[in-house]
């Protein structure tokens, strides 16, 4: 098993910029990750750290960080993609391949397992997410040992949600992605469109987790809590219903920051106590 640890604070291993002192597990390929999790009795597992709040308190599991699973391979217009690869690093090499359809995650700092975890996309309205190229998702169970292959049926996607969330112990190993053929000229083109668009509206200033509530029962009802700070923590002033760390911010900032929210409002983050 291929694999380095280390013992360190997840602050430096999460866009929001908090997090405890953790042992951090690192296995260097996919195979590797598989036997980890073999012997692991439980962990938390870590991809690029985005839409994550981590307390300030030590971690007392095991974290296992996948970025290094990163490898895909392209089949026709189909490409099987590892658990660790960076959405935008997918968007990107795939467009060059003459593959589309995805191009809105080239702004978005996650994982594939991440992504599939919470079926990331676009705004509800928008009805765009990582769900409508599944094929299939290859997981771990750590309950049983196992690996299985689940049909996008049977990952249940939902508005920011899977099956996933309902079974934590299953861990994310690789998806099969299918691709809507495009010239890359028209995928680059595409790329670009959506990093102004990301680059204008959003608040890149500061470390932030990404869109803090994926539902919230009044429209615009975000905009009123705009520039309310607590501690290091504060609403951008930039972008609705985006959290983001002034310097210094802790897990106790943030949660009662968003304690000030519209009534039923869902977070969109997980939340590692």
């Amino acid at each position: 098993m291929n694999l380095t640890r280390d013992i360190s604070f997840l602050i430096d291993h999460t866009t929001l910029k908090i997090g405890g002192r953790a042992q951090q597990l690192h296995p260097k390929s996919l195979p590797s990750l598989v036997e980890l999790l073999v012997q692991l009795d439980c962990c938390r597992v870590l991809g690029n750290g985005s839409n994550l709040l981590v307390s300030d308190h030590p971690i007392d599991i095991p974290v296992v960080c996948t970025k290094s699973c990163r490898g895909f391979q392209v089949i026709g217009d189909r490409c099987y993609v590892e658990t660790g690869c960076l959405m935008p690093r997918i968007v990107n090499t795939l467009g060059r391949a003459n593959l589309g359809g995805l191009e809105y995650f080239a702004s978005i700092p996650g994982t594939l397992g991440g992504a599939i975890y919470m079926n990331a996309g676009r705004g509800e309205q928008f009805n765009l997410s990582i769900s409508q190229a599944v094929v299939y998702v290859d997981v771990f169970d750590m309950l049983k040992k196992a690996e299985l292959r689940l049909s996008a049926e049977q990952c249940v996607f939902g508005y920011r949600k899977s099956i996933f969330h309902e079974h934590p112990e299953w861990v994310v190993l690789g998806a099969m992605l299918q691709f809507t053929p495009s010239p890359h000229a028209i995928v680059r083109q595409r790329i670009q469109q959506r990093l102004s668009v990301s680059q204008r509206y959003q608040d890149l200033r500061f470390p932030n987790a990404g869109t803090t509530f994926c539902r919230v029962d009044e429209p615009h009802g975000m905009r009123r809590f705009m520039g309310i700070q607590i501690g290091g923590a504060a609403y951008s002033s930039v972008t609705p219903n985006w959290v983001i760390n002034l310097g210094g911010a802790s897990f106790d900032d943030v949660t009662k920051l968003l304690e000030i929210s519209p009534q039923n409002a869902q977070l969109e983050w997980s939340v590692w106590t």
